[in-house]
């Protein structure tokens, strides 16, 4: 029962099922919506929706995930770094229509300071960089963070716009039951994408965590500063 090899398998079926728990969440997250009420307008998938939320936790997860391997590991730190600063400020970003309650921009400004945060702690720390880089795009973090990127950022924009919808329903306007299909479909992708942004950062985090001896020994990996 230690043989490496049934070991092996044993920590593939763990990640298995932990990634389509994953997948289940996001699923029941969505059925949930599906069953809720809709708003005066008899529409469903909404910001504040269970789906929204979901979308939400996993940027948050994923970019706690990220900084602690950055606090953890100083051989990847500039990269982790990174890495945590985007999901971050992707998480801002969803939280744009709390926003507008304190002031015009608000969003924008809390974005920006995380931005300069992050490049700040990014050039502080650059020497551990380009190297983890590097090796990082050898990796199935990497491919699994890319799908996720143009799921989210393109995939899911371009799925969502109302003409693909108004020919698809054959209506001329999507009101009521029929913009809450549209908007199901387009926040349903949309989570998928987070699905497999939060599933990269775990890939990431075991990745580094499963090479952490060779981080510290070898000298390819740069210092945690300059």
């Amino acid at each position: 029962m230690n043989h490496p090899a049934f070991r092996s398998i044993l920590f593939v079926l763990l990640r298995l099922f932990s990634y389509a728990a994953v997948l289940l969440f996001a699923y029941f997250m969505i059925r949930l919506d599906s069953f809720g009420p809709a708003n005066e307008e008899g529409i469903k998938f909404l910001e504040d929706s269970y789906t929204e939320y979901t979308q939400e936790l996993m940027l948050l997860i994923a970019g706690l995930l990220y900084a602690w391997v950055a606090v953890k590991f100083p051989k990847v730190r500039a990269f982790s770094i990174l890495l945590a600063g985007f999901c971050f400020m992707a998480l801002f970003r969803e939280f744009n229509n709390y926003f507008h309650d304190l002031f015009k921009g608000a969003w924008q400004t809390a974005v920006g300071i995380i931005l300069l945060i992050t490049a700040l702690l990014t050039y502080w720390h650059r020497k551990s960089l380009f190297r983890p880089f590097q090796l990082f795009l050898q990796t199935p973090a990497f491919g699994l963070n890319l799908a996720s990127a143009l799921i989210i950022l393109l995939f899911s924009r371009l799925f969502g716009k109302k003409s693909i919808w108004e020919n698809i329903l054959e209506v001329e306007e999507l009101i009521g039951a029929h913009r809450s299909v549209k908007n199901a479909a387009e926040e349903s992708i949309e989570l998928l994408g987070y699905s497999f942004l939060l599933i990269a950062a775990i890939e990431f985090a075991i990745w580094v965590y499963r090479r952490g001896n060779d981080m510290l020994e070898d000298s390819r990996w740069g210092s945690g500063r300059s």
